[in-house]
């Protein structure tokens, strides 16, 4: 189980408590299905916990650097992008740290805003906001991406002071794990700038992924009989290690024969 602290909005400083992905969760998490993945592994065990009825006040921020400790706990700390030279087109890779991404991502800030008891933002010349929120997320389904921005503010602003720019306040007091990475092609040594974005990021790894589920539902299916939704019920690294004792009992039955 991981614990992650929340923090920022109205319940900065609660605990989230997740278990363990199972295969559903997994479906969940490649098909893009952000809210109802925590909400199927959100696991409070006191009063301090975020529970199931507070996950859609969870800002997006947070969201961010909950999906950062599944997409670790899935498969590490490293981070492998994919991506293609914007100058001589060749495919090159780059390896970065989801530590160290986290930590760029929560950098800066001059400490501008004061946090009030209900989760909202001032600073001292009267700018007035809180923070974009998941539910704030699924009334945005289905606009134009041009009424996106206008219909947040509606929404999470009360007051913008002169002088000041409350969508750099919110990126200091919530910021996004969506970077604009550097880094220089391996072929043409093009200085390039790679977007990464962890909701979309981690949704590509989990649909990558998706192929070796069907796998293992399949080896576990034919040699233990099990159903599907006993098989997709397991968590992750319970399952992988009954498809490698099945993979070991068929491979020492082919060695036999």
């Amino acid at each position: 189980m991981s614990v992650t602290v929340i923090q920022s909005g109205r319940h900065a400083r609660k605990r989230v408590r997740m278990r363990e992905m199972c295969g559903t969760d997994e479906l969940r998490a490649a098909a893009g299905e952000v809210p109802e993945l925590l909400r199927g592994l959100l696991a409070p065990t006191n009063v301090d916990d975020l529970d199931t009825n507070e996950l859609d006040e969870v800002t997006v921020s947070d969201r961010d650097r909950l999906l950062a400790t599944l997409y670790t706990e899935s498969f590490g700390d490293v981070v492998t992008c994919r991506n293609g030279c914007t100058r001589c087109g060749e495919a090159f890779e780059l390896e970065l740290s989801m530590q160290d991404l986290c930590e760029q991502m929560m950098a800066g800030g001059d400490g501008r805003c004061r946090r009030g008891a209900h989760g909202d933002y001032a600073t001292e010349a009267g700018t007035r906001f809180r923070l974009p929120t998941l539910a704030d997320q699924s009334r945005l389904t289905g606009l134009p991406q041009e009424r996106t921005l206008a219909v947040l503010r509606e929404r999470c602003v009360e007051h913008e002071a002169d002088g000041e720019d409350v969508e750099e306040l919110m990126a200091e007091v919530g910021p996004l794990l969506d970077l604009e990475l550097s880094a220089t092609c391996p072929h043409c040594d093009a200085d390039l700038s790679i977007p990464f974005e962890i909701s979309q990021f981690f949704r590509l790894a989990m649909a990558r992924e998706r192929t070796w589920l069907v796998r293992e539902v399949h080896r576990l299916a034919t040699s233990y009989r099990w159903s599907l939704s006993e098989i997709l019920a397991l968590p992750r690294s319970l399952r992988r290690e009954h498809v490698a004792l099945a993979e070991a009992e068929a491979a020492a039955r082919r060695r036999r024969t």
